[in-house]
């Protein structure tokens, strides 16, 4: 008997994706830093109530991503815990 099923298609990874998974190869360990040390500027940049649209990378480079994912990180989180607070104090 043929098995006629398809074979399993792999997801394509978007360029983030992809270079998180170059990332987690051990030479590549400084770069790691260097996309973490970002992602915590974004982070901040948030804390301090910098609005998105100003990410001081350009555009085509994974900083800028990195910067922006860091930056909705703390945006959720500071949504959740002001939902929480306001569910506490009711």
């Amino acid at each position: 008997m043929i098995d006629r099923r398809k074979e399993p298609v792999a997801k394509r990874l978007t360029a983030l994706e992809a270079i998180r998974a170059l990332l987690k190869k051990e030479e590549v360990r400084a770069a790691n830093k260097v996309l973490l040390g970002i992602y915590r500027k974004g982070w901040s940049a948030n804390q301090k109530g910098q609005n998105r649209s100003i990410n001081p990378f350009p555009r085509e480079t994974p900083y800028w991503g990195e910067w922006n994912r860091g930056w909705i990180e703390c945006s959720k989180i500071m949504k959740r815990r002001q939902s929480d607070n306001a569910f506490a104090m009711s």
